[in-house]
């Protein structure tokens, strides 16, 4: 993906410098495909962040159809150069120096809804990386790409806003960074091979933990593992592990630990923990005859040193105090 994508960074780039050139007055089979590239840019984009974000992997299906509108429009382009010379007539009697997509309704509309196709997603992309920041824990490596896809994405937005107000040297300048990002991109990598090897690896990483929860209904079991903590009363017991409370899940411990770490941005210690000290408080107020430490053992906790760090943690106040205070 990340090559297809520096491909046609470079076409574009190469697009521009043969207008300037005049080099496609020679190559008449070519004008005006950059249009074609435009639909295949945005796919590009988004289908590389998906990949190392650690989605699964995309049915063909679906990629046949996010690529549709690119072959469609570069077969339509590429027969109308074959059937007709208005283009190569139009360039050369207007003595252009950069496209020009005005001279033809056809050539005008694909224009325009390909700027539509790669709004929608650059801004898909956009959001989608501004997420993947808020709420996943990625490795540096990763961060790292995700900030150069997040460059890529925004100058693209540039590039649709300098095209749309006609600023001819905004829209060089914006080609210009659309071309260096890839090369510095490339250089980094052959200067720190291992950067690659390691975003590979932690992309595959990503994929698998999300299909280990993939077909499973995350909200089924969010719900009844809270009742059968609310109810059943699950945090309670020496031996508690993520092995045996899984196991009333049906689930394996791992995809336990993923949906506590997904949806709740929890380990599982502090998952149990968390219900521990709210049935303290309930207790330290309901039954102010029994002794702290005594309602802490019963509660779940095994040792004073923990309960006290974690009951602190929680309400900012020692038990005896939160007692006192709440008591009456």
């Amino acid at each position: 993906m990340l090559s297809g994508l520096f491909f046609l960074g470079g076409y574009v780039f190469f697009n521009y410098w043969a207008f300037s050139v005049g080099l496609f007055k020679h190559l008449p089979l070519l004008m005006n495909t950059d249009i074609a590239i435009s639909y295949a840019i945005g796919p590009f984009l988004y289908l590389y962040f998906c990949a190392i974000s650690g989605a699964k992997k995309m049915k063909s299906q679906i990629m046949v159809i996010h690529f549709t509108p690119f072959l469609v429009s570069l077969t339509c382009l590429l027969i109308m150069n074959l059937s007709s010379s208005l283009p190569l007539t139009y360039y050369r009697d207007m003595n252009l120096l950069f496209p020009e997509y005005s001279y033809n309704p056809f050539i005008r509309i694909v224009s325009y809804l390909s700027n539509i196709s790669l709004g929608i997603y650059f801004f898909l992309t956009l959001f989608q990386i501004s997420f993947f920041f808020r709420s996943k824990k990625i490795c540096p490596e990763i961060r790292i790409v995700l900030i150069f896809l997040l460059l890529l994405t925004l100058n693209g937005i540039f590039l649709l806003v300098a095209d749309f107000f006609h600023k001819t040297v905004l829209i060089l300048i914006g080609i210009g960074c659309f071309s260096l990002l890839p090369m510095y991109y490339i250089f980094f990598s052959f200067r720190y091979p291992e950067f690659s090897i390691k975003v590979i690896k932690e992309a595959r990483t990503m994929r698998y933990e999300h299909s280990i929860v993939k077909n499973l209904d995350i909200e089924l079991i969010q719900t009844r593992l809270t009742e059968l903590m609310t109810e059943e009363r699950l945090f309670v017991g020496d031996s508690l592990s993520l092995q045996s409370r899984s196991a009333y899940l049906k689930i394996t411990p791992h995809q336990l630990s993923q949906v506590l770490n997904d949806r709740l941005n929890l380990n599982f210690s502090t998952y149990i923990n968390a219900f521990r000290i709210q049935e303290t408080k309930k207790l330290l107020t309901d039954r102010p005859d029994r002794s702290i430490l005594e309602i802490a053992y019963s509660v779940g906790f095994n040792s004073k040193s923990s309960f006290y760090s974690s009951f602190i943690k929680d309400t900012g106040l020692p038990p005896t105090e939160y007692r006192k205070k709440y008591v009456n």
